[in-house]
């Protein structure tokens, strides 16, 4: 099994996409910092550098998607995942080597692109003030975050196992990960509902349970205290994050049951 890991990670490291989509992240956060900067009437710190890391968390979504395409490699369209099940591994096996893979190589990718913003931010901003708090406010967030990560990368494993259609993976992860809010309310204006209507209630409920309107508040974590001196705000904080790690232990554990009974039912050509 950790053979088989090994050579699904030392495969997706050689391949240039992944490079390339970390470059073009970390391009992206540095221009977005820089129009921060310039639009900004106070000159920036290191403290305020960091707070502004949480408002691009919804990009650790299109990095899963990316990520399952560069590591399932649509092995389920050219037929090579029967060369894996001949050569001995159980199908469980390749499951969670494949998924964990993923898991692992996205891990890794929000790592370096982190230390590759917050090195040079450290350096060439003022660090004198607030360096603790903001620090902390990011470690809340990214907890945050992390459970939402693993659920959208596990839920793109599941659809990749499930389908040979590229497009179709990549459709439905966006719809639940980036578009769900947005559909839920075009539904709701599209079916007429009442703002005060049981159903319409129940799904604006619901909406602030995907993984898209969560991900959405987590830029306001860091911008809470977190010395105790505003407990409420703090008590606030870890609801999100409790109801963060719910919503991702669903997201990783119905896809993968779902997909990996699937698997297992399923004849490979």
């Amino acid at each position: 099994m950790f053979n088989y890991l090994s050579a699904e990670i030392y495969k997706v490291v050689r391949r240039p996409p992944l490079w390339v989509c970390l470059a073009a992240i970390f391009a992206g956060e540095v221009l977005l910092l820089y129009i921060e900067k310039i639009s900004s009437s106070a000159v920036m710190n290191f403290a305020q550098g960091v707070i502004f890391v949480p408002r691009l968390l919804m990009v650790g979504f299109l990095a899963a998607f990316l990520i399952s395409d560069l590591v399932y490699s649509n092995q389920g369209k050219t037929g090579t995942l029967k060369n894996e099940v001949a050569f001995g591994l159980t199908r469980l096996q390749i499951y969670l080597g494949k998924l964990c893979s993923m898991w692992v190589v996205s891990i890794a990718a929000v790592v370096v692109v982190l230390a590759l913003y917050l090195v040079p931010c450290y350096f060439l901003l003022d660090h004198r003030a607030g360096v603790m708090e903001a620090m902390w406010g990011l470690g809340a967030s990214l907890l945050a975050a992390l459970p939402l990560w693993l659920g959208a990368q596990a839920t793109c494993c599941a659809l990749c196992f499930a389908t040979r259609s590229e497009g179709l993976v990549w459709t439905l992860s966006i719809g639940i990960f980036l578009a769900g809010s947005t559909i839920v309310n075009i539904a709701v204006a599209l079916l007429g509902l009442g703002p005060f209507g049981p159903l319409c209630e129940f799904l604006v409920h619901m909406t602030s349970w995907l993984p898209d309107s969560l991900c959405q508040v987590l830029f306001l974590i860091p911008e809470f205290n977190w010395e105790g001196r505003y407990p409420e705000l703090v008590r606030i904080s870890v609801d999100i994050i409790q109801q963060c790690w719910i919503v991702g232990a669903f997201w990783v554990f119905v896809p993968t049951l779902l997909s990996l009974s699937n698997f297992y039912r399923k004849e490979i050509h």
